[in-house]
């Protein structure tokens, strides 16, 4: 027999090529059949816990952030609240002033100029929500007066009979206490 030809050996070849492949073929289903099963449903249920777990670290930082804003919240009103009251403070010792003014002053359209700018400057205090504190021929109350001195009278005993200084409020809160006389 002569030499093969060339298109002999490319079949050759080809079919070697196939048998090969075959080979390979089969040890990679001999392999496939040793490695096990995957449990989908293991995987899922841890799948489920680390996403609860996730949740839940969420919710709690969440929760924290929240509580965090509401507390500078806070803060901010109080401190803006306490800047207001002592700038308020500060403006009742002028008005304090512009009642000696008055009571100085002899001339009655001087008196009526100083009475508009104290009437002005109570005006801007309503604004504000401040209130004087009533304290004359009431009842002695330590909650918005302060006693500075006793005086002996029977008929109004616990009542205050002079007020030194006048008292400021914010709704409840007291920005300055009256001074006050009571009678024993």
């Amino acid at each position: 027999m002569a030499s093969k030809s060339k298109k002999d050996k490319a079949e050759e070849t080809l079919d070697n090529e196939m048998k090969a492949e075959s080979a390979e073929s089969s040890a990679d289903t001999a392999e496939e059949k040793d490695v096990p099963e995957l449990d989908y449903k293991d995987m899922f249920e841890k799948c489920n816990a680390s996403l609860d777990e996730a949740n839940k670290k969420y919710l709690y930082l969440y929760a924290e952030f929240d509580n965090y804003k509401k507390r500078n919240r806070n803060i901010s009103e109080e401190k803006f609240s306490d800047g207001r009251n002592m700038v308020l403070t500060d403006l009742f010792n002028i008005i304090d002033n512009m009642d000696r003014a008055i009571k100085c002053i002899e001339k009655d359209s001087d008196r009526e100029g100083v009475e508009m700018i104290k009437k002005q400057m109570f005006d801007m205090l309503k604004r504000y929500g401040v209130e004087e504190i009533d304290a004359l021929d009431k009842d002695f109350d330590p909650t918005y007066h302060n006693a500075i001195m006793r005086v002996e009278d029977s008929e109004k005993s616990g009542k205050v009979v002079n007020q030194a200084q006048k008292g400021y409020k914010i709704g409840d809160k007291v920005l300055r206490y009256a001074q006050v006389v009571v009678a024993e």
